[in-house]
């Protein structure tokens, strides 16, 4: 008989990968905002406090052998949506289930905040989130860490990449083609994470015995944002006309966005523009133990594989 999983967040594009990936080996239980018709999915909205009388009668005696959860909100209407989901949600949702072998939770580097310089993040443990979204991941973090900690498996990707990329992807593409790309003039370097990476890492922590705790989960190499406009170029045969501007404009987006975070209001564009300075320099110390980085897909073969179908599936 095979062991049974919650995944939360299905069929979001995260979600669905990761189902792919595990429904081979795994009975899947789902729960998301959608309602799917099937007897193993569950239709709640996270935030919604009625729905978890019914979801705990559901599933709360069936005995998991890990709880998944990628659900969450990235770019909410109010502020305050940060929190109400990512956070107090979460919490409800972990504390429905009687039974869980391991909690595997995809959190974020944004728990460390906007850093402007190289500074590398040793620590998994640090953390100095800039908005609310970090401060939603890391307070479900320290509650996992404070009542669950031997059974919690902290994941911290950076930006995903894969074959097949979200739609907010394909609408950046279409905006450089046809337009331009706001850069800073001091070049930046980000880490990215393969989201076989991130499925294969999950994979091992199912299978073995990986110590709890928090993991770095990215590429073994980093990339500039200089870098990631060439591939662009490269993969769409195209110049894109870049327009540098001084970090002090970034910065200034930055601190409207803490502006508008305080009235609770939430502008993505506003968020976007305040984090392009931004870079990171994650440290993968721990996650190396679990599994060997340098074997996936780099960003440039993903973004061309991911551009080769979009626009073929456009052109046929």
């Amino acid at each position: 008989m095979k062991k049974k999983i919650l995944l939360t967040g299905y069929p979001g594009w995260l979600g669905d990968e990761l189902h792919q990936k595990l429904s081979p080996n795994y009975e899947i239980f789902t729960t998301s905002e959608l309602n799917l018709e099937t007897d193993n999915h569950f239709c709640q909205k996270i935030s919604n406090k009625a729905c978890f009388k019914e979801f705990k009668e559901k599933f709360s005696l069936i005995d998991f052998k890990a709880i998944i959860h990628c659900a969450g909100i990235i770019h909410p209407k109010f502020n305050n949506d940060f929190n109400d989901i990512n956070f107090l949600g979460s919490k409800k949702l972990i504390e429905s289930i009687n039974k869980k072998e391991k909690i595997i939770f995809i959190s974020s580097n944004a728990v460390y905040g906007n850093i402007y310089n190289d500074f590398k993040m040793q620590n998994e443990m640090y953390s100095n989130p800039s908005n609310q979204y970090g401060v939603s991941k890391i307070n479900f973090e320290k509650y996992l860490l404070n009542n669950h900690k031997n059974i919690s498996y902290i994941l911290r990707p950076s930006t995903f990449h894969s074959k097949n990329f979200p739609k907010k992807y394909n609408e950046y593409l279409k905006f450089v083609e046809k337009n331009f790309a706001i850069l800073p003039k001091k070049n930046v370097y980000r880490n990215f994470t393969s989201v076989e990476l991130l499925t294969d890492t999950i994979c091992k922590i199912l299978k073995s015995s990986v110590n709890p705790g928090v993991y770095n989960v990215m590429d073994k190499n980093r990339i500039s944002i200089y870098e990631f406009h060439d591939i662009i170029e490269r993969s769409l045969n195209i110049k894109i006309k870049r327009i540098y501007l001084h970090n002090i404009f970034f910065k200034f987006f930055f601190y409207l966005d803490k502006i508008l975070s305080k009235l609770n209001l939430y502008n993505k564009n506003i968020h976007l523009l305040g984090e392009a300075n931004c870079c990171t320099n994650m440290c993968g110390r721990k996650i190396d133990k679990i599994i060997d980085r340098s074997k996936y897909n780099n960003l440039e073969f993903s973004l061309s594989n991911y551009i080769e179908n979009v626009y073929s599936k456009n052109t046929a």
